[in-house]
């Protein structure tokens, strides 16, 4: 494939225009002297920009997450990018599978090719069921090209070392969808004893290029990183190069890996696709010592005037962010933090325990936090809920990673804005400065809280309302869990790292 010869990005030779994005936000930045104060809060604390003509589509209904996924795997012509921490050989994993190698076989069969490039996390193959022997393999069998994220050194890492956690499909760098979904059936189905909600969002325009731009660089250090080399050098070392790369675009050697996508085939040029404001939030350990996605959020609280909506599975915060939301209290700002109660909890035992100092203190400084309880046994023994059709059953317990601040910005992100989150995790997510994005995230809260009724449509044009679909910690509640809690508060809080 021949390159094109006139690629040139904000006045940068072909050879080196896929630079770092820090250095292109910071060229923004000096360039834009009357910007918006969130531009300029995304290119000091997000190491992003804001960009225009963006389209973006919130995913909340598993079924049409993954559909919109097979879209994209489907238009797929030139290239296709996967990253994920979990990929199950379950039903929706192998579908998924099963798509992406029909789509190499179609294209192939037309005198194509499809790349194929997939990241998937290397600490993680408990979590993935049989992935070692079967899902990486059919990948590899099908013409996908699959590199680890960290990998061992001699099959040794630390325990609480990086990890890849994001969750991220990129196809011809036209579109992509971003979010909270693992390839596993509890991310997609309706019904069943283990359904997740979850939340991603589609987004095509000009910021799927800064999207990708981190996807290829990712991809880029791995192919690094698998040389011997890295076992001879001190990590420090490695952690240098790895963060000289990604500022600069090239190796300490003068070699670049990104070379090989100065080409229109890889970047297409951008049109506008609709008039929704964007900007992609990366976090990676082995880049940043703190993620970007924290100090963007940080800086939200800090700036909030009127409301602050949170939806993760583990709010264990760490206490910058505690910090931020206390302050926004006392200044009369309405925040809510929407977890799982004790039955809904992603995990139990330890998992669950971590999250409880977290949930004292935030209610103690006058953070609304709510537990997601609805499909409970209690809830499930009213005559209406034992007669409704099963696919229209409340989900069994949240995952998805939500936030929005004064009804005008809103995030969907793989993040858990907790203390793995910040300090050891790959994450992605996008940011939208746009009222209806931001309106229904908090929508949703409203409804997953019982502010706003929550119907369940039932089969015969019947229906019913839980009136509390959220369990409140309110002081008795916070009263309890110190009770549960004793003296143990001090050693479950040394587990955060892992959480």
């Amino acid at each position: 494939m021949e390159r094109s010869s006139d690629i040139s990005f904000l006045g940068i030779s072909k050879n080196r225009w896929l630079t770092a994005l820090p250095a292109i936000t910071v060229i923004l930045a000096a360039a834009l002297g009357s910007a918006s104060d969130l531009e300029e809060l995304l290119a000091r604390e997000g190491k992003t920009r804001l960009l225009s003509g963006n389209h973006v589509e919130l995913l909340f209904n598993g079924p049409t997450a993954f559909e919109r996924r097979l879209d994209l795997v489907r238009s797929a012509q030139h290239h296709l990018l996967i990253s994920s921490f979990i990929w199950r050989r379950d039903d929706y994993g192998l579908r998924m599978l099963n798509a992406v190698a029909q789509q190499i076989r179609a294209i192939a069969a037309d005198g194509g090719r499809l790349e194929v490039l997939v990241i998937l996390d290397d600490g993680t193959p408990h979590a993935s069921d049989d992935f070692w022997s079967s899902v990486q393999k059919r990948l590899r069998a099908a013409g996908a090209q699959v590199r680890y994220f960290n990998p061992p050194r001699w099959g040794l890492v630390p325990v609480y070392g990086a990890r890849l956690h994001d969750k991220i499909v990129i196809a011809d760098g036209r579109a992509a969808i971003v979010g909270g979904r693992n390839y596993s059936d509890h991310y997609f189905v309706e019904s069943g004893p283990l359904v997740w909600f979850d939340a991603d969002i589609l987004v095509e325009g000009p910021a799927v290029e800064d999207l990708q731009m981190h996807w290829l660089k990712s991809w880029a250090v791995l192919g690094r990183m698998r040389s011997v080399k890295r076992f001879l050098a001190p990590p420090e070392q490695i952690l240098g190069r790895i963060r000289s790369f990604w500022r600069t675009g090239s190796f300490p050697d003068g070699s670049s890996p990104l070379d090989a996508f100065a080409d229109r085939a890889w970047f297409p040029q951008h049109n506008r696709v609709g008039d929704i404001e964007a900007a992609i939030l990366y976090d990676n350990p082995l880049v940043w010592d703190q993620a970007p996605t924290m100090d963007v959020v940080i800086a939200l609280v800090e700036n909030a005037r009127v409301e602050i909506d949170f939806m993760t599975p583990f709010p264990n915060f760490p206490p910058r962010l505690i910090d931020a939301v206390t302050a926004a209290v006392k200044r009369g700002v309405r925040v809510r933090v929407l977890t799982n109660s004790e039955s809904r909890a992603v995990r139990r035992g330890i998992h669950w325990r971590s999250l409880l100092p977290s949930i004292v203190t935030l209610g103690e400084v006058g953070v609304e936090v709510w537990g997601w309880t609805a499909g409970n046994d209690d809830a499930a023994s009213t005559q209406e809920l034992k007669s409704c059709d099963p696919s229209q059953k409340p989900f069994t317990g949240l995952h998805g990673k939500l936030f929005q601040v004064d009804g005008r910005i809103g995030i969907v992100t793989a993040s858990n804005f907790n203390i793995r989150s910040t300090w050891y995790n790959t994450e992605a997510g996008v940011l939208v400065a746009d009222p209806s994005v931001a309106d229904q995230i908090r929508s949703l809260i409203d409804r997953l809280t019982g502010a706003t009724p929550l119907t369940l449509e039932c089969h015969d044009g019947l229906a019913f309302t839980l009136d509390e679909p959220s369990l409140f910690f309110d002081a008795d509640q916070r009263d309890r869990i110190r009770r549960e809690l004793g003296d143990s508060t001090a050693r479950i809080e040394a587990y955060g790292p892992a959480f």
